[in-house]
């Protein structure tokens, strides 16, 4: 039985891709690996040097490229690589990063064996999303307290770099949600809804490339904060579903909020950043903290609902149309994709 689906999507990185793959073919790991190329249809030479590679290799991997007939994005990518997986754990490798050593499935893999019933084992990255030995169990079952460290970000919210079960991921459900540019935050909000246990690799394992030329890294600050504002959008209207609010999630909607002032006032309204002179944004913080102490769910709902319809969503298209970078674009649509 293959033990892990390495699923990498394709897409404009032919300067990185090959040694992404070197990283992959270099790991010692006694566990049976398959890795799983998607071609996102990109402009460049990305796929006919994977697949080169690819021909070029003979090992124990097992190599699979699969191919889209248009772009269709990195969720739906990963969602193919997901469907095709054989594996026991998934474990996502964006293109333009790379394994950090020849050991990091291995120690993945060992923490998986040792505590069989983690749905998730989350690797450390370097440079970022790293976290010390102390700051986090090696294992925790401790549901709620998972919930909490997953919608505070005290766990990363990057997809990658974590071995998840596929048929934890089959029996939720959890697949990515197309169409959003921050599709790694709501595929974290949704993880939390449902897991039970996870562990925790304190060695690197994983090693972050900053790409300037990549999509996060080229959009403009009013398309991000449009795409945080259909995010935060998508949370508020999934908590008024739920029975249930937590005080934690409506920390991470707010931490939404913030996402969306900040990249909005990154330049010319940086005098507006909410946690400095937004008095508005303020308010919703003050809400927010009282919020999580109201008892009655409906209440809770129905003062959510007023946040967003007379504070939040009023503000996000105000400081828009104050940033002289935005100002063709005064409305935001919260319900179509940027």
């Amino acid at each position: 039985m293959i033990k892990i689906s390495i699923i990498i999507p394709v897409y404009n990185v032919e300067k990185y891709i090959e040694e992404c793959l070197e990283s992959v073919v270099g790991q010692k790991c006694s566990a049976k690996l398959e890795c799983i190329l998607v071609d996102d249809c990109g402009k460049d030479n990305s796929v006919a040097i994977a697949e080169q590679f690819i021909n070029n290799y003979s090992g124990p991997i097992q190599f699979k490229m699969l191919h889209h007939e248009r772009n269709k994005g990195l969720s739906a990518a990963r969602n193919t690589g997901i469907r095709e997986a054989q594996g026991e754990y998934v474990y996502f490798l964006d293109s333009d990063d790379k394994l950090y050593d020849d050991e990091s499935i291995a120690r993945l893999v060992s923490l998986a064996d040792k505590y069989p019933d983690a749905e998730i084992v989350q690797g450390n990255t370097t440079p970022i999303l790293e976290y010390a030995e102390g700051m986090l169990p090696e294992y925790s079952n401790d549901r709620e307290w998972i919930r909490e460290a997953m919608c505070t970000l005290k766990i990363p919210d990057s997809a990658c770099n974590r071995l998840v079960k596929k048929d934890f991921i089959l029996k939720n459900n959890l697949f990515f949600v197309e169409g959003y540019l921050q599709e790694d935050t709501i595929w974290i909000y949704q993880l939390h809804k449902y897991i039970s246990s996870i562990a925790f690799c304190f060695k690197y394992s994983y090693w972050y490339r900053y790409n300037p030329e990549s999509i996060m890294r080229g959009m403009s600050d009013l398309r991000e904060a449009k795409s945080f504002a259909r995010l935060f959008n998508y949370v508020l209207d999934d908590l008024l579903k739920c029975d249930k609010i937590e005080p934690y999630e409506i920390k991470y909607l707010v931490w939404n909020a913030r996402r969306v002032y900040g990249y909005v006032g990154r330049r010319e309204a940086i005098k507006m950043l909410a946690t400095q002179n937004n008095w508005r944004f303020n308010i919703v913080v003050d809400c927010s903290k009282g919020l999580s102490r109201i008892r009655p769910m409906w209440l809770r709902k129905c003062i959510l609902s007023i946040i967003r319809i007379c504070i939040l969503e009023p503000n996000i298209k105000r400081l828009c149309n104050k940033d002289v970078l935005m100002k063709n674009y005064v409305n935001i649509d919260f319900s179509q994709p940027v």
